[in-house]
């Protein structure tokens, strides 16, 4: 079986690793992952990131020209996807940048122009209700129309969908999953004296980029009422609201 991946999240290498294990799960399954050659990840990553194509066995990713360089809806591939997809004939296409993506469409669109017969599929957050306006309801409604199976990183986004008219097949999966080899439990007796934890301390940790889209004014709200016992608030990231979460600590915990 031969599958196609396309979605500007496989610039990372780590986040590879479900479809490097795909790959070798039997001897005929072949995985391509289609990346953006230069991508600007946005938020507290500023850099635009040049991709390198690699394979090992079955797996490989292989950087192709884009169109937009930050905008995940906007994302379309240049002329050379063509002859990628011609050579490697794929029996599963899954593009990863949501329902309103113009690469999911593009991709849809080359399938049928290049009779690869492949079967379409799509993966999405999207958990929060929406109703799309024209031209965007008519992207939507012919990606969807096309589609063969969902992958969806929550109930909800999946809920959503059915309520915009979907009724193929569903299966609600995180998109990543973690590796539980290196990120796991581990005594740092050296890190916790510096911040000041105490073996008895119970942690609450945050781990991503400090903009108000992430929740956390509202978990700072959320540990207020908390009775002020052995507990601390472990926050590891970066972004626009830093210099506002220490204002807002300093008055609530100083």
């Amino acid at each position: 079986m031969k599958i196609l991946v396309a979605s500007h999240t496989y610039i990372v290498d780590l986040n590879c690793e479900k479809f490097e294990a795909l790959a070798k799960l039997e001897p005929n399954i072949e995985v391509t992952i289609i990346v953006p050659k230069k991508w600007k990840p946005g938020g507290v990553q500023n850099k635009i990131v040049e991709t390198k194509p690699r394979q090992e066995g079955n797996f490989r990713v292989v950087p192709i020209s884009n169109f937009s360089r930050n905008n995940q809806g906007l994302l379309t591939f240049g002329s050379d996807i063509i002859k990628l997809l011609n050579n490697f004939r794929p029996q599963i296409i899954q593009v990863e940048q949501g329902v309103k993506s113009f690469a999911y469409a593009q991709l849809i669109t080359l399938n049928k122009l290049l009779n690869l017969q492949a079967k379409n599929v799509f993966f999405t957050w999207w958990n929060l209700p929406y109703k799309s306006k024209f031209p965007v309801s008519y992207l939507e409604k012919y990606n969807l129309s096309n589609t063969n199976g969902l992958v969806a990183g929550n109930q909800d986004a999946a809920d959503i969908l059915r309520d915009h008219g979907y009724e193929q097949a569903v299966e609600v999966m995180p998109q990543l999953g973690v590796n539980e080899d290196l990120f796991r439990p581990q005594k740092k007796p050296d890190l916790a004296n510096n911040l000041g934890i105490k073996e008895d301390d119970f942690i609450i940790g945050f781990v991503g980029r400090f903009v108000e889209e992430k929740g956390i004014l509202t978990l700072l709200k959320a540990v207020e009422s908390l009775p002020k016992q052995n507990w601390k608030l472990l926050l590891l990231g970066r972004g626009e609201l830093k210099e506002k979460i220490v204002q807002e600590s300093k008055k609530k915990w100083h």
